[in-house]
């Protein structure tokens, strides 16, 4: 069986993954990938360094981002293909950067109030780029021994039903397309199995996005089970739409998730990507 060919969804150290952008591309190279993507969460400051690693390789490249969106559920918007120069772009991202502030700022005083001894500048310097989140407030409570790993940091402080967690302001997901368009992007929801309960509700939330000027669903994904997958290619060739597919790699914040891999570790598809990689120039 060939190996992994194709990652459309990587974290770097700019969001919250934990290795460099150029450190990304040499691994991508290593394993074999043709074509990647880095896709930080609300910056695209890992871009240039990636895409320069990437062409002194001979890696197949192009910039992305992933954004929330305001929903009930989880509702991540990949864009591929932007202008990383885009005014536009550059004052939506910081606008997300302060919702995120703002929030953490929020988290860390119902922690402080629960007893933990924990700082903002702490979690920013773990951080060590412009966003901080999640996965670097569970590192700081486990090396202050107040989680016993990741998941507990999870369970007992700040996962979506702890008493430290609290709702970050997304923007409303028209808006999130809007600007990924406007900087000559292509817009994906990502792992759309997290954005509504049950395949109705799911077919249901994907035409609204359509009507909004999605062009397409990532198909393959770590939480995106091989029925699913093949249920999700059938709808995206029924609404006309562009595919993607992506590991969704943050390194050892996420240890199980493997570059070009997805659900159980198999290997990610590479031939329903054509399209979308012949729209971005890739092929």
């Amino acid at each position: 069986m060939p190996g992994p060919r194709i990652d459309l969804h990587l974290h770097s150290v700019e969001s919250d993954g934990d290795l460099r952008p150029a450190a990304i591309a040499k691994l991508l190279v290593a394993k074999g990938i043709l074509y990647g993507a880095l896709t930080d969460h609300d910056t695209v400051a890992g871009v240039p360094e990636f895409l320069e690693t990437a062409a002194s390789l001979g890696l197949k490249a192009v910039s992305g981002v992933e954004f929330s969106a305001d929903s009930p559920k989880t509702l991540h918007i990949l864009g591929y293909g932007i202008d990383t120069t885009s005014p536009a772009l550059a004052a939506f991202n910081l606008d997300m950067i302060v919702r995120r502030k703002t929030r953490n700022q929020e988290m860390v005083d119902l922690l402080q109030g629960m007893g933990v001894q924990i700082t903002l500048e702490e979690v920013e310097a773990v951080a060590g780029g412009d966003i901080a989140a999640r996965p670097h407030f569970a590192l700081v409570l486990v090396r202050k021994k107040y989680a016993a790993n990741y998941n507990d940091a999870f369970r007992r402080y700040i996962g979506d039903d702890a008493p430290a967690f609290v709702r970050r302001g997304r923007p409303p997901v028209a808006d999130v397309i809007n600007i990924i368009k406007g900087a000559g992007g292509v817009a994906i929801v990502a792992h759309p199995v997290l954005m509504a309960r049950g395949w109705e509700m799911l077919v249901y939330e994907l035409d609204k996005l359509i009507e909004l000027g999605l062009d397409g669903l990532e198909a393959a994904h770590c939480d995106i089970a091989n029925g699913t997958h093949r249920k999700l290619l059938d709808l995206a060739r029924s609404r006309n739409l562009l595919v993607s597919v992506g590991s969704d790699f943050h390194g050892d914040m996420k240890p199980q998730v493997k570059v070009g891999r997805g659900f159980h570790q198999k290997v990610l598809p590479l031939e329903p990507a054509i399209p979308l990689l012949e729209r971005l120039g890739l092929r």
